[in-house]
């Protein structure tokens, strides 16, 4: 009989002071059933890609010390103790991952430091970075949100953050907020390319001011749709236009699969609009949501 699948590790000295292979998809991992989640997303995503996965575990000494225990009570942690301890976690990722996809291209890669950071400077030279949450609302945004949130703003790539979903619920497919502009045009390309991988249909929303022309907004919204019909063909479109906050748009429909919003550049004149929307999104979606990065307008 085959043994269990071989857990591939990268040096942990060298993986400290290297990137990642670029492309790869980064999945935040620390053993929690929320990380779990977020594990099983990134994986089926790198295999649908056919791209590398990075299992990172960031530990800061304040975040573990209460959790190691060395004796009668709690001592200081080496740093050389801590990255093993990372190192472990990582390689359980990499274990847990091989056994749903045994044909991935996995590595572990444990870091020290803040994981928030440790990942948006992963987000560099990633396709998309994957955490988990713990579910939506207010106070779940504080508890998960210093992660989720901190990328949603800061990551270079698209940032994926996976809810518990709706289990056992009619799913709508693949869900985007378009804004119609220029620069969202990453936004809708990711959602046809997840929608086309997952053989699901495609519904773009698109929300007006009461002081907006319905025909204006439905001109520029196809404009900004233009060629993705003829690069993925298999994907069914469905679009609405509709009045209010988007977040408010996408959660009067039936439950998603996938939410897909964008993130206007950090200096941009809409970059705190832009940013409002996506924090609602992550907030009040019952969907696992991407917030992906858009170009600046020209």
């Amino acid at each position: 009989m085959p043994g269990p699948p071989r857990v591939r590790t990268a040096d942990a000295g060298a993986m400290e002071t290297s990137g990642i292979r670029p492309g790869s998809i980064v999945v935040g991992y620390d053993g929690s059933a929320h990380s779990d989640r977020a594990l099983a997303w990134a994986a089926e995503q790198a295999g649908l890609e056919h791209v590398p996965l990075v299992v990172t575990n960031a530990v800061h000494e304040d975040n573990t010390r209460t959790a190691i225990v060395l004796g009668a009570g709690l001592a200081p942690v080496p740093a050389r103790d801590l990255l093993g301890y990372a190192q472990a976690i990582g390689d359980q990722g990499v274990a847990l991952a091989l056994a749903r996809h045994p044909a991935l291209d996995v590595v572990a890669r444990p870091a020290l430091g803040d994981a928030r950071h440790e990942l948006v400077g992963l987000s560099r030279s990633a396709a998309m970075v994957v955490v988990g949450s713990r579910g939506h609302g207010a106070v779940a945004s504080g508890l998960l949100g210093s992660v989720g949130a901190h990328l949603a703003r800061h990551a270079e790539c698209p940032v994926v953050v996976c809810r518990p979903g709706n289990p056992g619920l009619v799913h709508g497919g693949v869900a985007v907020a378009a804004d119609a502009t220029p620069g969202s045009r990453p936004v809708l390309e990711q959602a046809f390319r997840q929608a086309s991988l997952r053989a699901l249909p495609l519904t773009v929303v698109h929300c007006v001011s009461d002081d907006d022309s319905v025909e204006d907004a439905r001109r520029a919204l196809a404009g900004s749709l233009a060629g993705f019909g003829e690069k993925f063909p298999d994907v069914p479109v469905d679009v609405r236009l509709g009045a209010g906050a988007v977040d408010d748009a996408l959660r009067r429909h039936r439950p998603w699969h996938l939410v897909v919003v964008g993130r206007h550049p950090l200096d941009s004149v809409v970059r705190r609009f832009s940013h409002v929307t996506a924090t609602e999104v992550l907030e009040h979606s019952d969907a696992t949501v991407v917030v992906v990065p858009q170009t600046r307008d020209l």
